[in-house]
């Protein structure tokens, strides 16, 4: 590896007791060598479901730098006859083509489609090379080549400048420091996907199925069959009123809901009290349920559910149970939309008001723990996003 020029660089926060500029390399020079990949014949047998993973763009998941699951298995054979390379652990694989971007450090030997360059014998710090790298690929995704398929040729990648610090124990505490924040993302994002299988799996079995009266499981002290009633008997369904896009501003006292899951805008007055439920009218997320915790704007493409015979917790859990059947009853192929009569018909089984009352509460708690999952995941992976901006440059 030539030696890096030195630049009078540094970043934003650093490390105690290391003052020292940065340097610049090229990527070409942080590896021993490199390698492309190929793809065996899928015709010929006995190439696959051998020893050696084969690694695709689909296996490489974002920001997971240092855990994939290999899918599909080559044999020596296929190393042989084909274009793809045996590489040896250690290496760092990134994409190149079809979602290219993407990387991560291999921690087993592995061969790759064509979409790939990997790097072995990496000479600085590993993890810190990852990071830099990722960081790097980041400035570069919007600039990258192509057409129906993006990518970035081998060449571009190994001729991109790369900065560094020219103190290996700054390199490692720097690699460490995001190493052990990813792991602490994939904790918290691993908890944030159990609580959504936890809610599922309860919204399956806390509500009657397939045209039964009672559902799988009850809380204690409740035995009495549900009834059916037609959701235009329990609620009256009222469409929004349309507002001029003119009106909308980037930031308002009140969010617009006109048609999609997120809001449209936002303007100063509104039409809908608080916690009041809102079913898409129109568009590709039509069907899709909200709970509205806050006064709002029915748009155009929006129902709103008023004056509720059910406890409004309760009905909201019902609906979102049946969320999916619900966007099924989508009519039109340019802008699909759910007919109001088709919305009214909608079968909806009701339990005695105290039943109704504790099953809204336990879906309204673990709707708000699911919540707080999901922003402390999205705070840990702005508290990244920052260092690496502010800790790499």
């Amino acid at each position: 590896m030539q030696k890096p020029s030195k630049l009078a660089q540094i970043p934003q926060i650093r490390f105690s007791g290391f003052t020292d500029p940065w340097e610049r390399c090229k990527l070409g020079e942080v590896a021993e060598n490199t390698y492309g990949g190929g793809t065996p014949q899928t015709s010929v047998d006995s190439f696959w479901n051998g020893d050696i993973p084969w690694i695709q763009s689909q296996n490489i998941i974002e920001n997971q730098l240092f855990d994939v699951v290999p899918q599909k298995y080559i044999s020596e054979e296929a190393v042989l006859k084909s274009a793809t390379k045996l590489i040896p652990k250690n290496s760092i694989a990134i994409v190149t083509r079809v979602g290219v971007g993407k990387l991560a450090f291999m921690q087993f030997s592995y061969c790759t489609s064509q979409d790939f360059l990997s790097l072995s014998g990496i000479r600085i710090d590993k993890k810190f090379a990852v990071y830099s790298i990722y960081k790097m690929l980041q400035k570069e995704k919007e600039n990258v080549q192509g057409t129906s398929i993006k990518g970035i040729t081998i060449e571009e990648l190994l001729s991109k400048n790369i900065e560094l610090p020219c103190n290996n124990a700054e390199q490692t505490k720097i690699g460490e420091l995001f190493a052990n924040l990813d792991k602490l993302i994939t904790l918290h994002q691993s908890k944030f996907e159990k609580l959504q299988k936890i809610k599922k799996s309860c919204l399956q079995n806390l509500f009657p199925q397939n045209n039964q009266n009672t559902p799988k499981i009850r809380f204690k002290n409740f035995s009495d069959e549900w009834e059916n009633n037609n959701l235009g008997e329990i609620c009256k369904i009222i469409k929004g009123e349309q507002i001029n896009k003119l009106s909308l501003f980037e930031n308002g006292k009140y969010y617009v809901l006109n048609g999609g899951i997120s809001p449209s805008g936002y303007i100063n007055t509104y039409n809908t009290l608080e916690n009041t439920i809102s079913i898409s009218e129109g568009g590709n997320s039509c069907g899709y349920v909200k709970f509205n915790i806050e006064k709002f704007w029915s748009g155009g493409h929006n129902y709103t559910l008023n004056e509720l015979k059910t406890k409004t917790l309760f009905l909201y859990s019902f609906l979102k149970a049946k969320q999916q059947k619900i966007m099924a009853l989508r009519v039109g192929s340019g802008l699909p939309n759910i007919q109001k009569n088709t919305l009214s018909n909608i079968s909806i089984s009701i339990p005695n008001s105290e039943e109704q009352e504790k099953i809204g509460a336990f879906f309204s708690k673990l709707d708000k723990l699911i919540s707080l999952q999901q922003r402390k995941v999205e705070k840990l992976k702005n508290i990244k996003k920052a260092l690496l901006n502010k800790m790499l440059i």
